[in-house]
C-alpha cells in the first residue's frame, strides 16, 4: 500500500486493486444508490431503458425516443455496441428535434449518445 499527501492536504492509497482518494467534503442531504434499467437490443424499437445497448449486426436500426414533452427531465443514454458498417438512427416522435436535427446516427462502435429531455426537444449532453 502506498499512501501519497499532495500540496492541496488530500490523501490518497494505492493497493494492488484500488485507489482510494481521502477528500474533505460537505453533504447536504442524502446519498443514496440507483439502479438503472438497462436493455440490449437488436430491432427497431422505441427506447423505453435508461441505457440501451444497440445490437445493429443484422441491418441498420431506428430507435425511437419517447415524446420529450411527457418526458421532460428524463435521460437515456443509447450505445452501439457492434462492429459493423450498419447504422443506428435516434430520432423523436411528433417532429421533435435532437439538438436542432431531426436525427442523429450512431455508424461506430462503443460511440454512445446520453439525451435528456426538455421543453418538448431532445438535447445531446
Amino acid at each position: 500500500m502506498k499512501t501519497v499527501v499532495d500540496g492541496r492536504g488530500l490523501v490518497s492509497s494505492q493497493g494492488p486493486d484500488e485507489f482510494v482518494v481521502d477528500v474533505p467534503m460537505t453533504l447536504n442531504g442524502a446519498i443514496s444508490r440507483q439502479t438503472v434499467s438497462t436493455t440490449v437490443v437488436t430491432t427497431s424499437s422505441t427506447v423505453s431503458s435508461a441505457v440501451t445497448f444497440v445490437d445493429a449486426s443484422s441491418g441498420n436500426l431506428q430507435m425511437t425516443l419517447p415524446n420529450a414533452l411527457t418526458s421532460s427531465g428524463s435521460m437515456y443514454v443509447l450505445k452501439k455496441v457492434d462492429a459493423t458498417a450498419f447504422t443506428v438512427t435516434v430520432a423523436g416522435v411528433l417532429d421533435q428535434t435532437i439538438d436542432g436535427q431531426a436525427s442523429q446516427t450512431i455508424t461506430s462502435q462503443w460511440v454512445t449518445i446520453t439525451l435528456i429531455a426538455t421543453a418538448g426537444a431532445w438535447y445531446i449532453i
